[in-house]
């Protein structure tokens, strides 16, 4: 082979290596831009997904709003409503069930002759009605546990006399509260739980402290 052959080889393979080497370039670039296009069509989605979660999320906000405030008010309502309903009444624990056998309104005239005898005193002309709350529930051995009666007083103030201004009236075996709705009801448990915790509290300090007086 002369030389000018061996040139022209030479110089053929050299062009051959410049465009593989652009051919590599390319497809690097290639490959980059079609990363690259990939990552902002997922930003893209992404956005726009986001975008309308968000609106969903607002518009959800929106409706349910209006809703959760009308619950509110007419919760408050309700309450209110109760809390005046209950008024005059009392509830007296641990008066002896009638037999079911009487009709209700012979039970209702035991309950009322019953609290209106010497175990509680309570006038025939201060009750407008009586009924039991609750479910009949029995003892082990068979005994009908007494339900709370309700009593219906003429007035606020004779609820309030014999209820002792919410505090409560104790005599003998039998208590006399107020007639309070559910929220009332676990509001007063609260306070009175707290109460205890702060009387145990404070005996557990005083013991402390009058065990080490004695050290």
């Amino acid at each position: 082979i002369n030389k000018s052959q061996k040139s022209i080889r030479h110089m053929i393979r050299e062009e051959l290596k410049s465009v593989r080497e652009e051919l590599v370039n390319v497809k690097d670039d290639l490959v980059s831009v079609t990363k690259s296009v990939q990552s902002n069509v997922k930003k893209e989605v992404r956005s726009y997904a986001d975008a309308i979660k968000s609106g969903q999320q607002e518009v959800i906000e929106a409706a349910t709003a209006p809703v959760m405030v009308k619950n509110v008010c007419q919760t408050i309502n309700v309450e209110k409503l109760e809390r005046e309903r209950r008024k005059k009444n009392v509830v007296i624990s641990q008066v002896p069930e009638a037999s079911p056998s009487l009709s209700g309104e012979q039970r209702k005239a035991h309950d009322i002759d019953y609290i209106c005898s010497d175990k509680l005193g309570v006038k025939p002309n201060e009750i407008v009605n009586c009924f039991r709350a609750g479910r009949v529930r029995h003892h082990e051995n068979g005994n009908v546990l007494p339900r709370p009666l309700v009593v219906v007083m003429k007035s606020v103030e004779s609820s309030n006399y014999w209820h002792n201004d919410g505090k409560g009236f104790h005599q003998g075996i039998h208590w006399v509260n107020e007639d309070l709705c559910k929220g009332d009801r676990d509001a007063k448990f609260f306070l009175r739980q707290e109460r205890r915790k702060r009387q145990k509290l404070q005996q557990q300090i005083h013991q402390q402290q009058k065990g080490g007086d004695q050290m």
